[in-house]
């Protein structure tokens, strides 16, 4: 937990991860979670409090990350970046891996229509 916790304040404070990035409920501002951690309203937070700040923040800090990593995959996949991944892509991503020995995805199978 401390590792994680570690990483995630690191990932912050140096800027890769940042509060724009989510577009998600879970997408909110320090301040708010002091203040929903803060349940006596006494503007300090005690050991519990501070605790609870520290699961709270955790919590939107690793939602960002992941989605940081879907956009990246998704951006992996959209190789024109028109925000949308057609078979041709999806298909030279494949064969690129394939080439490094990386099996990302099943194959593809093709449909024919009438």
């Amino acid at each position: 937990m401390k590792v994680l916790f570690s990483a995630v304040v690191l990932a912050v404070l140096s800027g890769s991860v940042s509060a724009s990035e989510s577009t998600t409920a879970v997408s909110v501002k320090p301040a708010n979670l002091f203040i929903q951690a803060d349940k006596n309203k006494d503007g300090k937070l005690d050991k519990a409090e501070f605790d609870e700040f520290k699961q709270l923040e955790e919590a939107r800090i690793t939602q960002q990350i992941h989605e940081r990593f879907n956009q990246m995959k998704f951006a992996s996949f959209d190789q024109d970046g028109n925000g949308e991944v057609t078979r041709d892509e999806l298909k030279a991503v494949r064969m690129m891996a394939h080439q490094k020995g990386k099996h990302i995805l099943p194959p593809v199978k093709t449909v024919t229509t009438n």
